[in-house]
């Protein structure tokens, strides 16, 4: 027997079973963190390549996973360019585990 948890915008549907993961089903008029992100960097960077994934969508946890070259990192330290990153989508990743993120200048 399985039931639905509401986790966020989404339902889950868990297995009796400790050992699988719960199916996640997600509705296409919400926008995912991932989506939200992206957006938030496309904006604000004007990035040649932007790479954005997100686990466990709109529940708490997870990690998110930024790849980003722009000419807006140009000159600056990577701790900056991640601090300027960082700065964009603090309210998108205040529940998430771990955040990897790998910035390029354009130059590279």
């Amino acid at each position: 027997t399985t039931k639905l948890v509401s986790c966020g915008s989404n339902l889950r549907r868990v297995s009796p079973s400790y050992n699988l993961r719960p199916l996640v089903y997600y509705s296409s008029t919400v926008p995912t963190r991932a989506d939200r992100i992206k957006s938030k960097l496309q904006e604000a960077f004007s990035p040649s390549v932007l790479e954005v994934e997100a686990t466990d969508d709109g529940c708490p946890g997870g990690s998110v996973y930024i790849y980003i070259k722009s000419k807006s990192f140009d000159g600056k330290t990577t701790l900056k360019q991640h601090r300027e990153v960082q700065s964009h989508i603090m309210e998108d990743v205040k529940d998430v585990h771990a955040i990897n993120i790998r910035t390029v200048p354009s130059g590279e």
